[in-house]
């Protein structure tokens, strides 16, 4: 167990000081072109406005809201009765 131990923790340093020593590759090439700058985002406010009013007309809203009453849920179903 502790040569398998050993073993680990000297193949883990060899590849983290093999993986230090690595100078990134490449070479000393430059780049020749210059990058572009990207094309400013914009967002419609009246697209998503009117994307958000599409969605709501998809959904059918014909029942009656459910009663929740807030005793209901604060008390655990599968709990006994307690004493007084």
């Amino acid at each position: 167990m502790k040569t398998s131990k050993s073993l680990a923790l000297l193949s883990t340093t060899a590849a983290v000081l093999a993986l230090t020593a690595c100078g990134g590759g490449g070479g000393d090439a430059v780049a020749t072109t210059t990058p572009t700058t990207p094309a400013a985002t914009t967002i419609s406010v009246s697209g998503m406005v009117k994307f958000m009013t599409d969605i709501m007309g998809l959904t059918s809203d014909t029942t009656s809201p459910n009663d929740i009453s807030t005793t209901e849920l604060a008390v655990d179903e599968t709990s006994e009765p307690a004493s007084i």
